[in-house]
């Protein structure tokens, strides 16, 4: 399976487990349309489900991560969706691909 980069995220923020997001040009207006994203965590692309973005886009909630201690293992991670993600968002642009 191949991935597109779409951002990467940043500190924790709250006391929910919420993380500060980056998101890459070309996206940020597919975001609310984005059900789950994939993390790369110990060599592996686990998929998280995405609750809600708050701030305009610049925080993501995910399902199961419900505290700061939670999230911190999540931190300053490349945010990934499948290709067929992209495809199905109507996203066409050279946004970083690897393959898992």
């Amino acid at each position: 399976m191949s991935f597109h980069k779409i951002g990467r995220t940043g500190k924790t923020r709250g006391k929910e487990g919420a993380l500060k997001v980056r998101i890459e040009t070309g996206f940020h207006d597919f975001k609310d349309q984005i059900e789950f994203v994939f993390l790369e965590l110990e060599g592996s692309k686990v998929p998280f489900f995405v609750t809600d973005w708050l701030l305009g886009g610049n925080v993501v909630v995910l399902e199961d991560v419900t505290s700061p201690e939670e999230a911190i293992s999540l931190v300053n991670r490349d945010i990934l969706i499948t290709n067929d993600q992209a495809a199905a968002l109507g996203v066409r642009n050279n946004i970083e691909t690897t393959d898992a």
